[in-house]
């Protein structure tokens, strides 16, 4: 083979040594953005699973509202009646009594207008 040829076989020698040392440069960066892309993905999947554990505790608070909110009526409910029978008691014991409240009643008012003009003066 003439020199020539070697020189030419030599120069695409190098040419593909440069094209693969290329081509490695090029598959490292590959490979660091598939890093930098799975600790983006195992990023997003922990918020992901503190998304879903932030759901499920709020669901858990929601569920307790309900239920505190329920027991809150339910308490409620107890006390309205409570104090309703013992209005109807009262009531009913002064239904017996048959006593006449207008005068009573015109004495409270007569005494709450001058408690209100004495607080004016």
């Amino acid at each position: 083979m003439s020199e020539q040829k070697l020189e030419q076989i030599l120069s695409k020698l190098d040419d593909m040594g440069q094209d693969i040392n290329e081509l490695k440069s090029g598959q490292v960066r590959v490979e660091e953005r598939m890093t930098s892309m799975d600790t983006r993905i195992t990023s997003m999947d922990d918020r992901l699973n503190r998304m879903d554990e932030n759901i499920e505790e709020l669901k858990t608070g929601q569920k307790v509202l309900t239920d505190g909110q329920r027991g809150l009526r339910k308490e409620i409910d107890t006390r309205f009646n409570e104090a309703k029978g013992r209005f109807d008691y009262v009531d009913r014991q002064l239904r017996l009594l048959d006593v006449d409240f207008t005068r009573i009643e015109e004495n409270v008012y007569d005494h709450s207008r001058e408690i209100h003009r004495l607080k004016n003066l």
